[in-house]
């Protein structure tokens, strides 16, 4: 039942944002209102998801081969010394908040609407995932830099991602792409990736049977071990569906404005 309310209530700011909201003054106080509701229901959860024991037992001092990042180690290590766990879960949560206020902000009024959306749509990662949460709250930082050209903030800040989680690291193959004429490639490959997957050829397959010919270590293991059989699943995914119309009707829109309101857009190449 009380997943129902927070759920009802994300809903309900999304739409006033969208509808009703015109102050800035009042749309901070919602935001504090939504920010603290997350921070008490998501942050302070408790044997959610999958990963619970093990961010606990990890907090606690045990060792696991699938927790091999660096600095996501370093930062439970120090923090079991002076928190309990579950307010520094808590705070990894505002840690996320802030970030996403810091960067909606930026671009839209409506950041209400965008926080609600993603806390909606990623409910399932927010609520069981701590080192991904770090890394993806550091690489929101790391795309204002990107925007700003930056690039040697943006690869620092990418690198320390990368110590709190692996995955981080496919954020480097947005550089190729910050030049506009590339995407068109990025397009077509998308297209040859999703024929593919439908003719149930996945070329991924023997990207993995190569990086396990490498000597073993920890990102090895862990490679391996995602790419079981138990966590594979079909790429037409109702979330990459969702993503991949996301992004063509993003493209869309840009084309469109570029080419009715081209004062407003930057288009140097």
């Amino acid at each position: 039942m009380i997943y129902y309310l927070f759920i009802s209530f994300v809903f309900l700011v999304i739409l006033a944002d969208i509808f009703f909201v015109t102050d800035a003054k009042i749309r901070a106080f919602f935001y504090t209102i939504l920010f603290t509701i997350i921070v008490v229901f998501v942050g302070l959860r408790y044997q959610t998801g999958l990963d619970w024991s093990f961010y606990i037992n990890l907090y606690k001092g045990s060792s696991s081969s699938l927790a091999i990042e660096p600095g996501y180690y370093l930062l439970s290590y120090v923090s079991s010394f002076f928190i309990g766990y579950w307010f520094y879960q808590g705070l990894i949560t505002a840690f996320l908040l802030i970030c996403l206020h810091r960067y909606f902000k930026e671009y839209t009024k409506n950041y209400l609407f965008c926080i609600g959306i993603f806390f909606l749509y990623q409910f399932i990662f927010v609520s069981e995932a701590l080192r991904q949460i770090i890394a993806l709250s550091i690489i929101l930082i790391a795309y204002k830099k990107l925007y700003q050209k930056n690039i040697f903030q943006f690869c620092a800040l990418s690198i320390l991602a990368i110590l709190f989680h692996v995955s981080a690291i496919i954020v480097f193959a947005i550089i190729p792409f910050s030049n506009h004429r590339n995407v068109n490639i990025l397009k077509m490959l998308t297209v040859v990736g999703v024929i593919l997957a439908v003719l149930n050829i996945y070329p991924i397959e023997y990207i993995i049977k190569l990086i396990s010919m490498l000597p073993a270590g920890g990102y090895i293991e862990k490679i391996k071990w995602y790419s079981q059989d138990d966590y594979a699943g079909t790429v037409l995914t109702f979330s990459l569906t969702f993503k991949l119309i996301a992004v063509f009707l993003f493209d869309y829109r840009f084309n469109y404005i570029k080419s009715n309101e081209p004062i407003f857009i930057n288009t140097k190449k």
